[in-house]
């Protein structure tokens, strides 16, 4: 049975009902999706509140949205006091992520920039993500944001590092998104081509150069190329851009091809009696023309039929005996013979085979990759961290900012602050209208 839905407001809310928040419903729920017999091992034995609201989301998606389950491997526990707490008026009004509606608007009509704007210069999906995290949940933790600061720092410092890590990452596809296709079963082979693309990105950046004691060279370290996800891939994979030319010619359907040639001998058998098949169907014309001595005989094919011989009118009285009559045309006949139906039976029979055995091969393919997952999404959260880091590096060179000096005292000393949002509109304005406007610094003791 669905939920019930309604519309309040312009939201639709959906209503469970109220034993699908009990902490006995909750807790059998989370168990029989992760496996276990208990939740103690998630942190969460003290927690009922948030074993209740988890479990009634996990019954909310096992109702709506089935298929999405496999993407949830466990839970993670926080305490809402490691952030700073920043309300839905403060996150408006600070513009971290989002202009304040027509306010946020510059006098031409233009958005204002906001934050994440200014910060933002991440080269992929996974870094922007986190970026906006960071932002929206800012860590209180004064050993972990000195961790981020000296990793910034020693990318600021190092120009060559910072520009070879940037490179990379440029090359490196959505690996968290990928990896959840994959899961989930529906990844396409471009996803699996440009998982290893992102993956053998991923090993040049494990090999950067860093001191060991670098800020950096820890995040490296987590950095896992998974090689032998990148090598099955490498193997198995069809990639129309390196393998087309070389591949089996078998007419349209070599575009369509999921497999690489050598990985699977069953298919490669069938792909191998259906060219046969095609490369004799492709030559009778020239042979039956040299055998009947009909010059203007074709072979052709269409849906209905199949494959085909055609005689013109003019040619009636030189069709040999064997040829089998299936259709009368204005400007000629059709015949087939039983040989050309055995060709293409195999033709047909094979093409029908390779695509159910195809897809198997690469549903199992999926799945083997997907026993990898974890080692790919902390690959994955790695990267992220160093493409927010290295964004960092870049804008503080670029706007000249320079690094705070933090403690776990009561006062806030800020010596020529400058505003970054407002400093950015400020240079964006200069830019549209011509006209020099630069921000004054002040100081600040709080």
């Amino acid at each position: 049975m669905q939920p019930e839905t309604i519309a309040i407001g312009t939201r639709p809310t959906t209503y469970l009902d109220p034993w699908q928040f009990t902490l006995e419903t909750s807790q059998e729920t989370l168990c029989r999706l992760f496996g276990v017999t208990s939740l103690a091992g998630y942190g969460c034995a003290d927690l009922p509140l948030a074993v209740r609201a988890a479990g009634a989301l996990v019954a909310y998606l096992e109702q709506t949205h089935k298929q999405l389950l496999t993407l949830l491997d466990g839970l993670k526990t926080y305490a809402p006091d490691e952030f700073v707490r920043l309300d839905g008026f403060t996150r408006r009004n600070l513009e971290l992520i989002e202009s304040r509606g027509a306010v946020g608007r510059t006098p031409d009509g233009a958005a204002r920039p906001t934050l994440f704007a200014v910060l933002d210069d991440t080269r992929t999906p996974m870094g922007g993500r986190l970026l906006r995290r960071w932002l929206g949940q800012p860590v209180r933790d004064l050993v972990e944001l000195r961790r981020r600061h000296d990793a910034v720092h020693s990318l600021y410092a190092d120009g060559v590092l910072r520009a070879e890590l940037r490179a990379l990452l440029a090359r490196i596809a959505d690996l968290e998104r990928l990896t959840n296709r994959v899961r989930q079963g529906i990844a396409l082979p471009r996803d699996l081509l440009a998982l290893r693309q992102t993956l053998l990105a991923a090993a040049e950046v494990r090999r950067l150069p860093t001191t060991e004691d670098s800020a950096i060279a820890a995040l490296l370290t987590r950095v896992d190329p998974c090689d032998d996800v990148a090598a099955l891939i490498e193997r198995a994979v069809f990639d129309a851009a390196l393998d087309g030319p070389n591949a089996p010619k078998i007419g349209s359907w070599e575009e369509e091809r999921l497999i690489k040639p050598g990985y699977a001998p069953e298919l490669d058998q069938l792909v191998q009696s259906s060219a046969d098949a095609r490369a004799w169907i492709a030559g009778l014309e020239a042979l039956e023309r040299e055998r009947t001595g009909i010059k203007s005989l074709k072979v052709g094919f269409n849906k209905v039929f199949g494959y085909y011989l055609h005689v013109s009118h003019a040619y009636k009285g030189e069709v040999p005996s064997h040829y089998i009559r299936r259709q009368t045309l204005a400007d000629g006949e059709r015949y087939i013979t039983p040989e050309l139906k055995e060709y293409e039976n195999v033709v047909l029979h094979a093409a029908e085979r390779i695509t159910e055995l195809e897809r198997a091969i690469f549903s199992q393919l999926q799945r083997e990759i997907a026993r990898r997952a974890d080692a790919l999404l902390t690959t994955g959260a790695a990267l992220a961290q160093l493409d927010t880091l290295a964004s960092f590096a870049e804008v503080a060179l670029r706007r000249a900012y320079v690094r705070p000096e933090l403690d776990d005292g009561d006062s806030l000393e800020i010596a020529d602050g400058r505003h970054p949002v407002v400093e950015y509109a400020l240079e964006q304005a200069t830019a549209q209208l011509g006209q020099p406007t630069a921000f004054v610094p002040n100081d600040c003791l709080l």
